[in-house]
């Protein structure tokens, strides 16, 4: 499972996935859900997204 890194101030952050323009993925579905590491926030100190599905090309 590829893992990806990425920084984020104020709540926010920005990911960008390319996808290829092939007709065979279209109609294909998608999750995704972070892991963000925050010291002092629990004893994990770390928090954790939603999750989001997502289908390409709709």
């Amino acid at each position: 499972m590829p893992v990806w890194r990425m920084l984020g101030s104020g709540g926010n952050a920005a990911w960008e996935l390319p996808i290829p323009n092939q007709i065979g993925l279209v109609g294909l579905h998608f999750y995704n859900q972070a892991l963000v590491f925050d010291p002092g926030t629990n004893a994990l100190g770390a928090v954790i997204s939603d999750a989001a599905e997502a289908v390409v090309g709709r």
